[in-house]
This record gives structure tokens, sequence and C-alpha cells, in this order.
């Protein structure tokens, strides 16, 4: 990596620090004595303060540059970098709006989406706290009065990582964005300007990214890029020619063929596969971002987001002309490996200076996602002649059975018949590939703690395994503290859990709080139980429930949704990261925490969690309570905002049916939730209903009250039957009623009848139930307008009682 690479890296990063020091309880801390009056020049000495605690070794690269004056190259596009990253933002704020200017409004709140503007609302203000899965530390909250006791921590911890030693810049640069996560993801990037809803954090990563962007420049080009931002007169009249200048590159990545890729398995050993395949494309897209920012020499700095199998970064418009090389040499890569089943397309646009305002940057970002998807649906274009005829010639050989794995169903010559199979008996055959999704992986990752990852050199010809898979692109992979022996300078950790990490794991390592979802149900001894084993834990008929669910409207969110208080857009580019770090945070994370709950723990198969959304299986009856759940999490998280809602659908399978099925089951139910009720959305698909959520809530209710008479007080259990038919009853006369108004009818008199005969036989807690019921059921809009949903919770009720 180049000098003046790594020097725009560390400089970006670092050089608003000095923000944050200003808030801690004494600056004498940091080796002042005199404390000038002027912010702006605070800020300015408490990060040269802090570059000087640094380790000495990184020092050299570290310039802090002038807000008015900027004097080298690096000064320049760092201070052209901190006025890009946020448009505007240098404008003073009305202090009076908020509670607490030392701690950081949560992104949720510029999410809006109705058009309801106010110019004054009470805000959600996030923690002062380290990165956790803890909810008292990513959950908003009221500010705290002792802000400055938090920020004391939080430069303490942030200072302990910038001193540690790395063998090479680049893992030095990629630690200290790992500690500005766990230590600035809270913290407003400032006090005394722009609105406090985007943290340090990102406002350092998409400073050094723009900064390395801005190496493409130099020094005269450099000055009037900063002068014409700076509206200097100079440049009045090619202020335009200026702005309109490209300066980096929005580059996407997605791997499509994952659908197929994870589901496509037959039920054989599909609980003991399933979830190595699922971590296995996580790795992938890790190790194919990270083997293209080597083959650019690009920091991790760069990286706006990565997950679900998606990534996007920030290049410099020179980065262009390598774009088309990786990409072919990625393709041949996955080729040899996976055949056709997966493919990275990469598609990308160019930014200007004008391009990264708050109300035109959506427009690339939107440009760049049209551009990948062309490239998705133009797959291997990138190959030679040559290639794609034998990509597209038959094999002259093939079609053996005895090769043909029985899992993924692909033949292959590493195929072999092993004994036993999930169900304990039998034989199977199977290739290395998805054996080691198993043995690997998915053996490895439940117990794990954290997942260590080496960098290198891609090395050829490796095994057909997932390890070797990944080891193509240069990367490897531990799961434990006794394997973790990596004889590579460039080491990352990622801290999948809040557990302590030994001290060998820790040394000469970069640690990531990168949280994975990894809870799987387990027998006593630490296996991966299989799906017919699970779904025996089924409470009624022994079935499992296959849940799917997703954040709606999250494109338009994100292209039109931001927004301040009086309706302005503010879709700037690290507001959108902001966005996509938050959201993932809780989908990667805090739904890990949901299902460790003592209700859900060790009974919820995680098949998939990320981005924004899931897939997950369990017993069927407490899936509801599992979606609920989550629905009610996220809510909290998002303080509320009724513009940010989940959609979902949950089916139900035998633990012998295709998993491929299942999630087309699954999916086509929570498309059914997300077109039930238009452009509102924020239903949930069961038991051939949907429903908006706080419907679905009541419909449990009912199932409760009715579980509990006709089990727990041993009540008639034809009142199910009984609320069923009485509803088959009202559907037919409906469908007969043509005028759309409510129809009266034989169900209800016949209801009110058998309902009294059946309080009148009950006796005490059980007659005063059904009391209760039947008193329910006439207090509607008219007598037995909710039958349709008493009936459902019946149906409900039956299955949990079978």
């Amino acid at each position: 990596m180049k000098e003046q690479t790594i020097a725009a890296s560390l400089s970006g990063l670092i050089q608003n620090i000095g923000s944050m020091i200003m808030r801690v309880s004494s600056e004498l801390a940091f080796g002042f004595e005199d404390v000038l009056e002027w912010p702006i020049a605070d800020m300015l000495m408490l990060t040269h303060a802090f570059v000087k605690k640094i380790n000495p070794k990184y020092q050299k690269y570290i310039v802090i540059a002038d807000p008015d004056e900027p004097e080298n190259n690096t000064e320049l596009r760092v201070r052209i970098a901190n006025l890009l990253s946020i448009p505007g933002a240098h404008e003073e704020f009305d202090s009076g709006l908020f509670d607490s200017g030392q701690h950081l409004v949560s992104i949720f709140d510029s999410v809006n989406l109705s058009g309801d503007y106010k110019t004054k609302k009470s805000h959600h203000y996030l923690p002062l706290k380290t990165l956790s899965l803890n909810q008292e530390h990513i959950f908003p909250q009221l500010p705290n009065a002792e802000a400055k006791d938090d920020y004391d921590n939080l430069v303490s911890g942030l200072l302990h990582e910038a001193k540690r030693d790395f063998v090479n810049p680049e893992s030095y640069i990629e630690n200290l964005l790992a500690a500005f996560q766990k230590y600035t993801w809270c913290v407003p990037y400032a006090v005394n300007y722009g609105f406090p809803d985007i943290s340090l954090y990102d406002h350092a990563r998409m400073t050094a990214a723009l900064a390395v962007c801005l190496t493409d420049f130099e020094n005269v080009d450099l000055t009037k890029i900063f002068d014409g931002l700076s509206n200097n007169e100079n440049t009045k009249d090619s202020k335009n020619q200026i702005i309109d200048q490209p300066i980096a590159l929005l580059v996407g990545g997605d791997i499509s063929g994952i659908q197929n890729f994870i589901y496509t398995l037959t039920a054989k050993r599909a609980a003991k596969t399933l979830r190595g395949r699922s971590f296995y494309l996580q790795l992938l897209t890790e190790a194919l971002l990270r083997f293209i920012l080597r083959s650019l020499n690009l920091p991790y700095t760069n990286v706006i987001y990565s997950g679900g199998g998606h990534f996007f970064i920030l290049t410099p418009v020179s980065a262009e002309k390598d774009l088309p090389g990786i990409q072919k040499e990625i393709s041949q890569k996955l080729l040899e490996f996976h055949g056709t089943s997966l493919y990275l397309a990469l598609g990308w646009t160019h930014v200007p200076i004008k391009g990264f305002s708050t109300d035109l940057f959506t427009n690339y970002w939107e440009q760049m996602h049209l551009n990948l998807h062309k490239k998705k649906h133009q797959r291997y274009t990138e190959l030679s002649h040559a290639q794609l005829y034998n990509l597209f010639t038959p094999s002259p050989q093939g079609g053996n059975e005895e090769k043909i794995c029985e899992v993924c169903n692909r033949e292959h010559p590493s195929v072999v018949t092993i004994s036993g199979s999930e169900e304990g008996s039998g034989k199977i055959r199977i290739c290395s590939l998805c054996r080691s999704f198993a043995d690997e992986i998915g053996k490895e990752l439940p117990p794990a703690e954290f997942v260590g990852l080496g960098f290198f050199a891609p090395a050829k010809g490796q095994d057909y395994t997932a390890l070797g898979g990944l080891a193509e692109f240069g990367m490897q992979v531990r799961f434990d503290d006794s394997k973790f022996v990596l004889p590579i300078d460039h080491k990352v950790v990622w801290k999948i859990s809040d557990t302590s990490l030994s001290k060998n794991i820790q040394k000469n390592s970069i640690v990531w709080q990168h949280y994975v979802v990894n809870e799987l149900p387990l027998d006593e001894t630490s296996q991966v139980v299989s799906f017919d084993t699970l779904q025996e834990k089924a409470h009624g008929i022994h079935r499992l429930g296959v849940l799917r669910m997703d954040i709606d409207h999250l494109g338009k969110i994100f292209k039109q949704g931001l927004k301040n208080d009086q309706g302005k857009p503010i879709g700037s580019l690290v507001h959108l990261s902001t966005l996509s770090f938050q959201i993932s945070l809780f989908f990667e994370g805090f739904i890990k925490s949901i299902l460790g709950k003592p209700e859900f723990k060790g009974l919820i198969y995680s098949v998939y969690s990320g981005g924004d959304d899931l897939f997950l299986v369990g017993p069927w009856h407490i899936m509801p309570d599992v979606a609920l759940a989550i629905v009610e999490a996220l809510n909290s998280y998002t303080g509320g905002n009724p513009d940010i809602h989940l959609s979902g659908g949950l089916s139900f399978i035998h633990g012998k049916y295709p998993i491929h099925a299942a999630a087309e089951d699954a999916g086509d139910l929570e498309r059914a939730a997300k077109t039930a009720f238009g452009f509102e959305k924020n239903a949930f698909a069961f038991l051939g209903e949907v429903w908006h959520w706080e419907a679905f809530k009541e419909v449990k209710k009912h199932k409760e009250q009715l579980v509990r008479i006709v089990d727990e007080l041993k009540g008639p259990k034809s009142l199910l039957h009984l609320l069923q038919q009485l509803d088959e009853m009202q559907i037919e006369a409906n469908r007969k009623n043509r005028d759309g108004k409510p129809v009266w009818g034989s169900w209800m008199w016949m209801g009110d009848y058998q309902i009294c005969r059946m309080k009148n036989r009950a006796k005490g807690e059980l007659k005063n139930d059904l009391e209760s019921l039947h008193e329910g059921m006439k207090s509607g809009e008219y007598p037995y307008a909710e039958l349709h949903d008493w009936a459902l919770a019946a149906r409900w009720a039956e299955l949990e009682l079978k």
C-alpha cells in the first residue's frame, strides 16, 4: 500500500478525534494546561495531543489539517474529504432543540416516509457505551447527566487501542478502525455544528475513505477543489466545472445464487450442513471483499457496508481500469470451485464532487444499484470466447449416480459413501464440500466465541472443501483458541459474542465486534439435532415452523426516507452508511439476544440473519412468539418510528420436508404479507391468513384464552370445533352477499345458544372464562364481528393441543 494512501486513511480517521476529547471530564488528562476559547482551535490541539500519544511508529503518517489553510497534499485531501463526508453539516444548529448535545440522536429519528414533518420533536438518544449486544448499550435511552464520565471511559479505551503495535500500517489502520467502531459508534462527530445523528465512527471512516479516493489528485487539482468547496472568489467562474469532476467510484458487489446455494438441499443431513452453508457465504463475502481491496491496494476504511452477500466500497476513479480484470479473476475462481451456482456481480458509478451533496448522493447510490442489477443479468460477459465456449459445452463424461452427492445433488469426483445419516441409520453419498460445511463450519460455529481470519496470497490447488474455497481468495479461518496459530501478518478476529478473548487470540490480531446469530439446537453431545428430532419438541402436532421476515420499504427508505425535521433530504454518504450499520447491528447482532432468551434457547435453528432479513426454523408453536418478540424489539430499537416495520410469513413443514421447498413456502407467505394491505405492509402471514401485527396480537390472546379454557380448566373441546363451524356458516353467507354490508345470520343465535349451554354446565373459573369469551365475541362493531379471528384462534389452539 502506498504511503500516501496510508497517510490519507489514518489522517482522515483521526482528523476529528479532538471533538470527542473536548467532552471528557478534564482536558489536563491529555496533556493540556491551557485551553483556548476558540472551539476549533481546542479541537485541533486535542487532536494533536491524541496523535502524540499513539504508537510512535505510525505518527509519521498522520497529518492534522488546518480547517482554513491546509498546507500539503494530505492536509488538502483530508480537509476536502471532511467537507464532502457530510455536506452542509457545518452550519450551526439551534442546540435548544436537543436535550443534550453530548449524545448521539438515533439515525432512525431521521427516517420519514409519511411526510409528517415537525420543526421540533422529541428525539431518541443512544447511550454512551461501548458496542455490545446489551440492550442498555444499543437501544435509545434518556440522556445521561454524567456524560463526561462516559466520555472518559470511551476515550481511554480508544487511546489504549491506538497505542498497540502491528507489523504493518495496513493492520494498524484496520485495528484503529475497529476501535473507532467499538468506542465511537455512539459518539456524535460534533456537538457544536450540524444535527447530531452521525457518529464519529461513521464520519471518521467515510472521511478516511474519501481522503484515499483523493490520492488520485495532486496539489494543483486539490487546491482548486478545496477553493471551490470553500467558495473562494478566485474559483467562482470555474466552480461548476470543479464540482462536476468525478472524484470517486461507488462500487457495489452482490453474490447471486445465494438462495439456491443455501436451500437447494435434500432432507438428508440438511440440519448439519445448512448452517455451515449459510455462514460460509458470510465468510465468502468477506473473502471476496478483501480480495478486491488487496487487488486495489485499498485499506478497510474504504468499505461502506458488508453483509448479506452484498458489499459497497469507495475507490479512487483510477481503480476503474482494474475492476474488469478483478471481476474476471473472481469469476474464474468461483467457476472452478462452485460451477455456476455462485457468481459475484460488480457494478459501479462515478460520483462527482457535487454528487456527495445530501440531495444528490442517493441518485448515485441508485445508479450504482442499477448497474449492479444489470451485471447480475449479464453473467460471465467478462470471460473470453474460449472460456464461454467451455462453460456452455456439455461435458463428455457424467451421469455416474455413484458420484452424485445426495445432499446438494451435484456430481463431483470427491463424492464418497459414508455410514450413518442424520437419523442414525443407513448410508449416504456426500461430496467433500457438503461434508466440510458440516465438519469444518457447522460443527465449529455453535460453541465458538470468535472467528479468526488470516489473509495471505491466494493459494492454488486447494482441497474441494469450504475452507479450501476461501483459501482460493487468500483467507484462512479458525474457530477456537488451540487452532488460532496463523503465521500471517494480517490477522482479524470476528468477536461473535460479548465474552472476553484470551491474550493468545488478541495478540497481533485486529478485533472486530462482528456479531453472528449462531443459535442452533444441540443435543447432549453438542451436536446439531436433526429437523426430525427438533420437531418432536413441538407442542401439539409435531411440525416445524419456518419463519422469514424482512424490513418493509427498505429501498425506498435509503433512496428518499432520510429527512430532517423540515422534510429536506439528508441522504449523504455518511447517513446511508450509518443507517446500514444500525440495521445490520440489529439483524446480525441483537437477534442473537432474542433467540437466546430462556423460552427460545436451544430450540431455534438460525439459518440466516443479516442485512435486513432473517430465516429461522424451530418447533412451530414457539415461532409466532419469536416473530412478535423481534417486531417489538425492532420497534424499541428504532424509537417507535412508525415508518420502520417488518413483514413476515410462517409456514409449517415436516422434518423430512426439503429445505428449499420450505424456504419457498415461507417466502410465498412473506410476499403475501407484503401485498395484502398494499403500500401499508407491516403484516404477518400465518395459518392461511394475513394480519397486521396489532391484530395478530389479539388473535394470539384469543388463542391463549381458548387454550386455558380447554386445557388448563378442562373445558369442552367442542368449543374449538364450534367456533370454526360458525365461521364457515358466516363465510358462506358473506359469499352470497353482494352489497358488502354485515350479514346477520343463524350462526349468531346458534353461537349464543351453544356457548350459553357450556356456561350453564360450567362452574368456578371455567364459567367465568366462558362468560368473558362470550362477552368478548359480542362486543365488537356488531355481534360476532370478529368471529373469523376467533375461529382461526380456535384452529391454532386445536393444533397446539393435539
